[in-house]
């Protein structure tokens, strides 16, 4: 909303340091030809920010070469003409005289530099989305790899764990009966931990411990 303001002072700055020198533009600043300056710079960026919209809707959205290149020379060629037409009759129904072909050539020139500086800033801010939304789709699928290796890791370790510790629990209920209800609470512990842990994205440090510490219990036995 403000690079308008900022770029029509610039270009009413640079006009009059053109045409006059520093001690002039000093005593001629504020006037109706800043203002319109202002106008214009608004009127040439809104209409290029629309006109890259249209090419955003009805042309490709990749970021090739023809796109773009089609796009500055569109822009470049209505933005002349828009400021062309607009100086003409700033001259004609406000100063009462017809622009000279030097002053359209001066506010043309500055104005296209202007709107070429404003698509580049927007390809490159679309660029860097582009860039962007490709890394965050990478990493979305290296995290979707990782828990579908973690799945098919627990699928594996689970059941033979589970069976596992039946088959040393029937040994241990005939040789020592009074070590199974430890055995038991370990194994519940290692279980009620992964079961609760499923929807889990990061676990403690301390916790973890814990359940290893009981998982090297469990295979003690």
């Amino acid at each position: 909303l403000l690079s308008p303001v900022i770029s029509g002072v610039i270009i009413y700055l640079l006009v009059l340091l053109l045409n006059n020198n520093i001690q002039q533009a000093q005593e001629q600043f504020f006037n109706e030809e800043l203002y319109f300056c202002i106008a214009l710079s608004y009127l040439i960026q809104e209409f290029s920010r629309a006109l890259l919209l249209l090419f955003k809707k009805f042309l490709s959205d990749k970021l090739s070469v023809i796109n773009i290149v089609s796009q500055i020379i569109v822009s470049m060629i209505l933005c002349v003409l828009i400021s062309t037409l607009a100086i003409k009759l700033y001259f004609k129904y406000l100063l009462n005289f017809s622009a000279s072909n030097e002053e359209i050539y001066v506010f043309d020139s500055i104005f296209c530099v202007i709107t070429l500086l404003y698509i580049l800033v927007y390809i490159s801010h679309q660029y860097l989305y582009k860039i962007n939304t490709e890394k965050l789709i990478q990493e979305q699928l290296i995290k979707q790899n990782i828990e579908q290796e973690f799945k098919q890791f627990k699928k594996g370790i689970n059941p033979n764990l589970l069976f596992e510790s039946f088959e040393s629990l029937l040994i241990l209920i005939q040789k020592d009966k009074d070590k199974t209800d430890d055995f038991i609470d370990h194994l519940a512990t290692i279980y009620r931990y992964i079961l609760s842990g499923k929807e889990k994205q990061l676990v403690a440090f301390n916790e973890e411990l814990i359940i290893v510490e009981e998982l090297v219990k469990l295979f003690n036995y």
